[in-house]
């Protein structure tokens, strides 16, 4: 009986190929992103899946845009596979992920930024995830994130802020700016992919270089924090970070 198998190649910034049927007989029909197919060559994975049973990522391609300064443990989005009997057991970036910018959940297709990103240096990402089912059916698709310019500020901001989190409270800790005219610290935060828009939390000192916030904070929830650095006539630059409470 014909069955269902799904077929992706790797290569220099790749489409995903679409899904195929091998007949009884061993052919092959489908279409393919390029208009042709040479097996050889271009498919660089096939994997069978049971009779009758699609196993696929519910949009292809995913496209993300995220700001320069998104900070690190930041959330680019989220990716999911799935079939008619079942979700995906796990995920992978598989390719595309140069400096390993980014990371995945296992479990849960979260991406995230894991090192700082640069607009002038790679202003796009083209990333392979892949998933996987438990029942031998995989499914790929490509991820494109687009990297936006963030124009640079000639106001020095906080440097090296750090979030330490227990299950009611999150410690904020930060690095002063070399302007000597700071006049204090603002310090904003919101819940990932729960709030819209940053909340101030307070104002503090410019001798200050630490904040406690516990503020209706909730276990195994992830927020993102910005410290902004304050002047006299206006704001300077800010500081990001994101953290999860355990």
């Amino acid at each position: 009986s014909d069955k269902t198998v799904a077929a992706y190649q790797y290569g220099s910034g790749v489409r995903l190929a679409s899904s195929y049927v091998v007949g009884g007989a061993g052919g092959v029909s489908g279409q393919a992103d390029s208009p042709a197919l040479d097996l050889s060559r271009d498919l660089g994975f096939i994997r069978g899946l049971e009779s009758g049973r699609r196993f696929e990522f519910e949009q292809d391609p995913y496209a993300f845009s995220i700001k320069e300064d998104i900070g690190t443990g930041a959330v680019v989005g989220i990716v999911r596979a799935s079939a008619s009997d079942g979700s995906a057991e796990s995920y992978a970036i598989v390719a595309g992920n140069d400096g390993g910018k980014f990371a995945i959940g296992a479990a849960s297709g979260e991406i995230t930024a894991v090192a700082g990103l640069d607009y002038e240096t790679a202003p796009f990402y083209i990333l392979a995830v892949e998933a996987r089912d438990g029942r031998g059916g995989v499914a790929a698709v490509t991820v494109e994130v687009t990297v936006v310019d963030v124009p640079e500020s000639s106001i020095p901001g906080p440097r090296d802020l750090v979030a330490d989190a227990s299950s009611d409270s999150v410690t904020l800790s930060w690095v002063a700016p070399e302007d000597l005219t700071v006049t204090g610290y603002r310090v904003l935060r919101r819940r990932a992919q729960v709030d819209d828009e940053f909340v101030t939390l307070a104002d503090v000192a410019a001798s200050t270089s630490m904040y406690v916030d516990t503020r209706d904070v909730s276990s195994g929830v992830k927020y993102v924090y910005r410290v902004v650095a304050l002047y006299d006539d206006k704001d300077g630059d800010d500081a990001r970070v994101a953290v999860t409470t355990p």
